[in-house]
């Protein structure tokens, strides 16, 4: 049996181990899983995003000539159709024109009105004072017929206002570069004379965009979101444009972070109006091929254009966005959730493991145990053979002389009936008691209580128990006169006191002296009358004092001395005591005697005490 459990905590080692190496690998893997799939969200987020930048700047272009002629029928209508297709149209607070006026240096300011299709002149706000000044430069730049590294571009974002910016666009041809001046084209192309400018409401981006673009992505089951998202300006950190959790503190630099708030003009076809993109035949190509010119360049200069080949140029746009979008997984970290997930499952897998590893102790306990009370049960069977065969030989032995006339004289008939009385008592004793103790572990001990006087049950007991001896027992007493009444079942507790004094008589040794004691001291739950049997005998070893109340259990003094007994007397005093609602304690000094004490609790003040005066 050591064997085999050695071999099951052998095996519980082994395969800990394996369940530790084969977390971390699953852990590894999905750690990278979640941040395959987090930055997967993350940019298909800000693509939704910026596409919606990117349906308002082409879906809210203006013509050069629509400008110069004030008739805003054609751009009304194109609001009007933005709004239509728009997934968002609360998207846009209002629209601005600013265009160049040849009278001024200063650029002039429209607003439209989506009641009447009109552009009204207007103040310029106050949001509006950075780009009011590159308005007039880019317009008088234009006027100069300048180069385009002295132009210093509108961007088509504002993310401090915010707002979308769109410069008006041309229906002219499309232009080749010639093989070398390329001045007066990049002056026709690049220099416009106005912009219409989108300003975004912030609020509905911070309410309803953001929002429903988190829960599209970021969102596994319900609104219930995955992540903490945080969106906020790249040049005003301080400045937070949108966050999912307002209560969440931003912890470092996140899980991945992103651009947001840019056009992405590599989706310009899908925004453009049927018939925006004319077509060209490319010299040597044999296809007719869709070109599209902007009118803002990028700064960093173009590369040259070969004879024959549109010209294409790039809006001035930060790649990256004017703001930030931070994601953060609501435990502080991804590796920190991942880490925390592989804990609790290395903890309920160890549990698991140690529950297996309890249960094989506890086998081994029990198979122990069951081994001992094995052979406990085979000394008791022993023993109480034993224990029967003498006093059956005995009455035999006696009775067959009887029987043969053997015994002829009255002294001698009289100490054979002694004999035969005393051993069949003794005899009797043992079946009681094994009886009793067969209906104890079958759980069919019924007790009568009722109130009892301590003092006049131990006289009575006494009385039955010297009578029973053969050799006279010095007894002594010390019960007070007046002690609270128990509840007690009568025959059950003179049992258990019968078999108190037996045992100190059977363990006193050469002294024949039993101190019988009774006091009333307070306990945790009231008062409680303590019983007391003294010896003077051999003592109980401390290391046997706590197996002394266990079935079939008999001390090693006890076996040496070859002393009469089962085991059972002191199991059937507990489990009386016990069902009286009180316990059994012992004190033993090994040579000089036991004192075994019962603690029963006494009946409360409310009922009637019965007294030994009474």
């Amino acid at each position: 049996m050591l064997l085999l459990a050695a071999a099951l905590v052998a095996l519980l080692a082994l395969l800990a181990t394996l369940q530790y190496r084969w977390l971390g690998q699953v852990s590894a893997g999905e750690r990278e899983r979640m941040q395959t799939n987090l930055r997967a969200s993350t940019a298909r987020f800000t693509q939704d995003f910026d596409r919606e930048l990117g349906r308002v700047y082409f879906g809210l272009q203006i013509d050069e000539s629509t400008v110069r002629a004030h008739a805003w029928g054609d751009f009304a209508a194109r609001y009007r159709r933005w709004q239509a297709s728009a997934p968002y149209p609360g998207l846009v607070r209002t629209v601005y024109l600013a265009e160049h006026v040849e009278t001024g240096d200063s650029p002039r300011l429209l607003r439209f009105d989506p009641a009447t299709g009109e552009f009204t002149p207007v103040e310029w706000p106050a949001e509006f004072a950075p780009l009011r000044p590159r308005f007039a430069q880019m317009y008088l730049t234009a006027a100069a017929v300048a180069l385009p590294e002295q132009v210093a571009p509108v961007p088509p974002l504002a993310g401090s206002i915010p707002a979308v910016i769109i410069p008006a666009t041309t229906t002219e041809p499309l232009l080749h570069f010639p093989p070398n001046d390329q001045r007066v084209l990049l002056k026709t192309w690049l220099a416009p004379a106005s912009h219409v400018i989108a300003v975004l409401d912030q609020d509905y981006i911070r309410t309803e965009l953001l929002p429903a673009l988190a829960r599209r992505y970021f969102a596994s089951a319900g609104d219930q979101l995955d992540y903490n998202l945080t969106v906020r300006s790249r040049t005003e950190p301080q400045r937070v444009v949108y966050q999912s959790d307002p209560h969440a503190a931003l912890q470092g630099a996140g899980d991945t972070r992103a651009g947001l708030f840019n056009v992405r003009f590599d989706e310009m076809d899908v925004f453009l109006p049927p018939g925006a993109l004319p077509a060209h035949d490319a010299p040597g190509a044999g296809v007719r091929e869709k070109s599209f010119s902007v009118k803002v360049f990028r700064r960093s200069g173009l590369p040259p254009a070969k004879p024959g080949e549109p010209m294409r140029v790039a809006l001035n746009t930060d790649d990256d966005g004017d703001w930030e979008l931070i994601v953060a997984h609501p435990a502080g970290s991804l590796d920190a959730a991942v880490t925390r997930a592989r804990r609790r499952s290395l903890a309920v897998s160890f549990g698991v493991l140690l529950l297996l590893g309890a249960s094989i102790a506890l086998l081994v306990v029990s198979t122990h145990r069951a081994q001992a009370v094995a052979k406990q049960q085979m000394e008791f069977v022993a023993g109480v053979t034993h224990e029967l065969r003498t006093p059956l030989a005995v009455i035999c032995s006696a009775g067959e002389n009887l029987a043969d006339g053997v015994i002829a004289e009255r002294a001698q008939v009289k100490r054979y009936g002694q004999l035969i009385r005393g051993e069949g008592r003794r005899l009797a004793e043992m079946v009681e008691q094994v009886l009793a103790f067969a209906g104890a572990q079958r759980g069919r001990r019924l007790l009568e209580l009722r109130p009892m006087d301590i003092a006049a049950l131990l006289d009575k007991t006494l009385a039955a128990w010297q009578a029973a001896q053969e050799t006279p027992t010095r007894v002594e007493q010390r019960v007070p006169p007046r002690l609270p009444a128990v509840l007690a079942d009568e025959p059950s507790l003179q049992r258990a006191l019968q078999n108190l004094l037996s045992n100190a008589l059977k363990y006193g040794g050469d002294a024949a002296w039993i101190g019988v004691a009774a006091r009333v001291t307070p306990g945790a739950r009231g008062e409680e009358v303590q019983i007391e049997v003294v010896d003077r005998g051999l003592g109980i070893e401390p290391s046997e004092l706590p197996h002394i109340f266990e079935p079939f259990y008999r001390g090693r003094e006890a076996r040496a001395a070859q002393i009469h007994g089962n085991g059972l007397g002191l199991s059937l005093v507990k489990d009386i005591v016990e069902a009286h609602g009180g316990r059994v304690t012992v004190a033993s000094e090994r040579g000089r005697g036991s004192t075994f004490t019962l603690h029963l609790p006494a009946i409360a003040n409310g009922n009637k005490a019965v007294t030994s005066d009474e």
